[in-house]
């Protein structure tokens, strides 16, 4: 909870969510509670590509082969997706899910590169954009860590159903990293988890980034934000009272209790200022089965050296042969 925080739990109403997941921790079970849905998708008007996402994108199509997939998560929603297909190893049956992190999308981060380097290893991948996010339909939103983890179950089905896929690993980065941790908290039905620079404490980073007036703020009403993301593409939201209380209720320390037959890996750059060395270290102190690779001098993006982005994708891959069945052909 934040310092200096007294809302109760009774201030959130959740009237405005799709879809809302909880843990009864005592009993491990999964309630599913479906609601009003959410506001008109948010339909951005197109990605500038940089020259770093070009030269990703060009590195991509020489080990694999992609396409744009679509899929609809449990509200409805449709949820846009880019799957690559390794061609070093066609017929691979063997596929990551990656995910994005805050104000980004499917083309963000370093997962273009990820994408890239599973493909040479053998490993097809589906990164996509979460709702109201990207391509993806659905209202921007803070927090709405459960409905993110829900969209990971329906990309899951999607992959299983549609490409006759075995999603053998799910990697976050961000607040993907912290949706990734929570999805095998409650669904523990992927082998592997890779979190890479996710969050530990959720209470933090809140008043560094909105400012320090921004419990004020929301407590009278919603508040409308400007949010750019890592492509430049800038949009306006709103940050909600519940989902302010989300954020600050989602304890990790809980989620890590619950995880028992998931290995975990977490990689975090030691010159991350966005969330700091410490999150990642906690991450590999509480949660079982949980190895971790500090990238030295690397920050929360990976883009300090492109020496830390083959280092990001040789602590997956490593992860994944280690671990992970041999990349199946159909």
């Amino acid at each position: 909870m934040g310092k200096g925080v007294a809302w109760s739990s009774a201030q959130s109403s959740h009237s405005d969510r799709c879809l809302r997941l909880r843990v009864n921790n005592k009993h491990r079970k999964l309630f599913i509670a479906r609601q009003q849905q959410p506001a008109a998708a948010l339909q951005p008007a197109g990605m500038a590509s940089s020259t770093v996402l070009q030269q990703q994108q060009e590195a991509v199509a020489t080990s694999s082969s992609c396409k744009i997939v679509q899929f609809t998560n449990a509200c409805g929603l449709k949820l846009s997706g880019t799957y690559t297909r390794s061609t070093s190893m066609p017929g691979s049956r063997q596929c990551i899910i990656l995910c994005h992190g805050y104000c980004s999308h499917k083309e963000g981060f370093q997962l273009p590169a990820l994408a890239n380097g599973l493909a040479a290893a053998g490993y097809n991948s589906l990164r996509f954009d979460f709702q109201g996010n990207g391509d993806s339909e659905g209202a921007f939103r803070f927090a709405n860590y459960t409905g993110e983890a829900a969209d990971v179950q329906a990309a899951k089905q999607y992959l299983e159903q549609q490409e006759s896929q075995e999603v053998a690993a799910l990697l976050g980065h961000s607040k993907g990293g912290s949706v990734v941790i929570l999805y095998a908290s409650i669904y523990a039905d992927i082998p592997l988890i890779i979190n890479v620079a996710g969050r530990f404490w959720m209470d933090q980073g809140i008043t560094a980034r909105f400012g320090q007036d921004i419990f004020d703020r929301v407590k009278a009403g919603r508040v409308t934000l400007s949010g750019q993301r890592d492509d430049g593409y800038t949009f306006e939201w709103q940050l909600t009272k519940e989902d302010m209380m989300e954020r600050l209720h989602t304890d990790m320390s809980e989620a890590a209790a619950l995880i028992e037959h998931c290995k975990v890996l977490t990689i975090h750059g030691t010159a991350d200022t966005t969330i700091p060395i410490k999150d990642g270290r906690q991450f590999a102190a509480v949660v079982p089965n949980c190895s971790l690779v500090e990238v030295e001098g690397a920050d929360h993006n990976f883009r300090t050296s492109p020496d830390h982005v083959k280092q990001l994708i040789d602590a997956v891959v490593s992860f994944l042969n280690s671990n992970a069945q041999q990349p199946a052909a159909q």
